[in-house]
């Protein structure tokens, strides 16, 4: 039996996440069914798209609680060589594995060995379907590759909520004051979803700045202000920043490893 798209009908047990034909509903039916295990599984969020994502779940960050991995980014020291041909990060040079605008609204971007449980890779899951999976974001860097539930293990954390995100320029809205769960302060990027600014790519300027600040960083997609303050890119080799990801500013407070989760 189906459980998404047309008039197929929807069966609760079915649609544990197991496979691209049995995906969840949504990360907290993955609960209701009473899984505990981290790792991936197909995800329809609210059965509203043609295709499931495929997705890290962490069930042990909160009790009774899940939450998807929507992006992540190691610094560059083994899997991918550090260069300006072959930057850290979902996109590279090519232009034909850029992230365009569409391809970061509709596709997941990754490098290094997705589907790995270990986390070996750098992902960005299509912003359309984040506020479809949640409306609670934590974000977090560490000295190496961690899941979100090694909190001991967590340099930094921040989590906060959002009301929306806007379906054009994919900018949050109604961003309410964050909970600083290291007492290590704020990352850049909450400051600048708190000021509502849209997703900028190489062939889409939605920043302040009066270039495209996604073009300064290699086309990394990011929601720019003009420009940087913790993109969690880094340089990726195209500046004189690290390779890596950053928490705020654009100096020094940069980690092996920072990850976006969303419940």
């Amino acid at each position: 039996m189906g459980v998404y798209g047309g008039s197929e009908k929807f069966n609760f047990f079915e649609a544990d996440g197991s496979s691209i034909d049995r995906p969840a509903p949504s990360l907290t039916h993955l609960v209701e069914l009473g899984k505990t295990t981290n790792g991936f599984y197909w995800v329809n969020p609210q059965n509203n798209f043609d295709y499931p994502i495929y997705i890290y779940v962490d069930f042990n960050y909160r009790t009774d609680e899940a939450f998807a991995l929507v992006q992540s980014n190691r610094r560059n020291t083994t899997g991918i060589a550090n260069s300006t041909t072959t930057p850290d990060g979902v996109n590279s040079t090519s232009a034909q594995t850029k992230v365009s605008f569409n391809n970061a609204v509709n596709n997941i971007n990754y490098k290094g060995s997705y589907g790995n449980t270990n986390l070996d890779f750098n992902a960005f899951i299509g912003v359309k379907y984040w506020q479809f999976l949640g409306k609670e974001l934590v974000q977090f860097v560490s000295t190496a590759t961690r899941s979100l539930n090694e909190t001991s293990q967590h340099t930094k954390r921040y989590r906060w909520r959002y009301r929306s995100m806007n379906t054009t320029t994919y900018a949050f809205s109604g961003v309410s004051v964050g909970s600083d769960e290291t007492g290590t302060g704020q990352p850049g990027f909450y400051s600048h979803a708190a000021s509502a600014y849209g997703l900028t790519t190489y062939d889409n300027d939605q920043d302040v700045h009066s270039g495209n600040c996604s073009t300064f960083y290699n086309n990394a997609p990011f929601w720019y202000s003009a420009c940087w303050s913790g993109n969690v890119w880094g340089g990726m080799g195209g500046s004189s920043h690290a390779d890596a990801y950053f928490w705020n500013s654009s100096g020094s407070d940069n980690h092996n490893y920072g990850a976006i989760y969303i419940g």
